[in-house]
């Protein structure tokens, strides 16, 4: 028999995921962007800037182990806010 995972039927959108790759429509995996990239797409803001945001409670990070993260749909919600401001 066949591993469903390994053999995918590309034309069927209910067959088991390619091994590696998840369902489109499973669980949404969020963006993290290090502080480099937030700052580039944050307007190639300063990283005291993007640190002062952090610590006042304006941008949410993601830790992981010691690295600092801030996801996609944050910064979409901070410029969002920014804007309506």
């Amino acid at each position: 028999m066949k591993d469903p995972i390994q053999s995918k039927d590309l034309a069927n959108p209910n067959a088991a995921s390619i091994r590696g790759f998840p369902d489109l429509d499973g669980p949404k995996i969020p963006v993290l962007n290090d502080i480099d990239a937030a700052r580039a797409k944050l307007g190639n803001s300063g990283r005291s800037l993007i640190y002062n945001l952090i610590n006042a409670g304006e941008l949410k990070v993601t830790k992981i182990g010691a690295r600092t993260f801030i996801s996609d749909d944050e910064i979409a919600r901070y410029i969002a806010e920014s804007a309506a401001a």
